[in-house]
């Protein structure tokens, strides 16, 4: 059963080394909160969402910390498939 309290800096961490496997240089971690644009660090609620895009291809990885019965917490391009912005 999937921890549904999990820190949005430990999702980080997994998503950062999933997208390194496959070639993705991330950039910084963009936090934001639900109904906010990529802006305020302090959630209601305790929901943090989380993005970075690789250097390279500008592919996106995401987090959610308390993804929606049917939803994942990490997702995106970069953790998913190999960098196409440089040979590597």
């Amino acid at each position: 059963m999937t921890n549904y309290r999990k820190r949005p800096t430990d999702l980080a961490r997994l998503a950062t080394h999933a997208a390194k496997d496959r070639g993705h240089d991330l950039g910084f971690w963009h936090w934001a909160a639900p109904g906010d644009p990529w802006g305020d660090r302090r959630p209601a609620g305790g929901r943090i969402y989380g993005r970075a895009r690789c250097l390279d291809c500008r592919a996106e990885a995401y987090i959610d910390n308390k993804p929606e019965p049917n939803g994942i917490d990490i997702s995106g391009e970069a953790v998913a498939v190999a960098c196409k912005g440089s040979a590597k």
